[in-house]
């Protein structure tokens, strides 16, 4: 009798738990936010930061120091994927159906709203090489990123191309009107090293693999550890080319040159069981702040 009893039991606490969690977050009373953030240091928390304009009177960073921070794209959509009470950001280029990407004040991401503007989460996705010297591989390699071919795998990747290959000094609207060419394999022989930003590195990854393809006395190596890191490496010299996943600070440009491959939207992510589907653009500032750590208040900031 006791074994049956205890079988009931079980089966209600599980039957209500399963209940809860499956609950629209907005029915929940008193359900805390899970916020989930890329590590100090990583271009696309750099982004965020600048575009969100989660800062203090200083200008710093002021991501709440509740937030789970997390090295690397994938942690954080295996967090948000496996907690119904969790938001994050990553790299549109990143986004699968793990998770669900939210609506930003009514705009959704797409391609199309990146590179017309309406979609307010965006940001250039930068190649840097050193000032004093670019390796003839690694300016080889840039111009097959600025390829016909180069710029279709940019779009098949999920970024949005930008076009022709720009001076330094100029950016992608600057030859808007000159048309892409086709990529004409070099006699090169050599390693070049790229190194920085992981929203960069499946891209960047694609386009190696076909140049080498293409060149098959080439050999490119590829660090994914932060655009910090990348920008550093090249800096220092330790590096060829780096991966930036945001713009360039003051300092940084008097050291390195860089330029756009491609432009990104940040995706702002939810777990898919959630009831979520748009935020305002002051509500996502203030939940990455800590002004508001509770999905009942999120209603109320709308």
């Amino acid at each position: 009798m006791k074994k049956a009893v205890l079988g009931i039991s079980v089966v209600a606490v599980l039957a209500l738990l399963f209940a809860y969690f499956t609950r629209p977050q907005g029915e929940r009373a008193q359900q805390p936010i899970i916020v989930v953030s890329r590590e100090v240091g990583s271009g696309t928390r750099g982004a965020f930061v600048d575009i969100m304009k989660v800062v203090d009177e200083h200008g710093d960073d002021a991501i709440t120091v509740e937030a789970d921070t997390l090295n690397g794209t994938s942690g954080v959509m295996q967090t948000v994927a496996g907690n119904p009470d969790a938001i994050g950001y990553i790299s549109y280029g990143s986004l699968n159906d793990s998770v669900k990407a939210i609506a930003i004040n009514g705009v959704s991401i797409s391609p199309d709203a990146v590179k017309k503007g309406a979609y307010p989460v965006a940001r250039p996705f930068n190649i840097v090489w050193s000032q004093s010297a670019l390796n003839p591989i690694a300016d080889d390699f840039l111009t097959y990123i600025f390829s016909q071919e180069g710029q279709a795998l940019v779009e098949a990747s999920g970024y949005i191309a930008v076009g022709a290959r720009p001076e330094v000094g100029q950016t992608h609207l600057d030859v808007a009107h000159v048309p892409l060419k086709a990529y004409e394999p070099t006699q090169l022989s050599g390693q070049i090293s790229i190194v920085g930003s992981t929203s960069l590195t499946p891209v960047v990854e694609k386009l190696a693999e076909a140049y080498m393809a293409h060149n098959p006395k080439v050999k490119i190596s590829i660090t994914s550890n932060g655009s910090t890191a990348g920008i550093a490496a090249v800096s220092d010299g330790t590096a060829d080319l780096g991966m930036a996943s945001r713009e360039l600070k003051v300092t940084e440009q008097t050291q390195v040159h860089s330029v756009a491959m491609a432009l990104d939207g940040i995706v702002i992510i939810v777990n898919n069981a959630s009831s979520i589907d748009d935020l305002t653009f002051d509500t996502v500032r203030a939940i990455y702040n800590g002004s508001i750590n509770d999905w009942a208040d999120v209603r109320n900031h709308q």
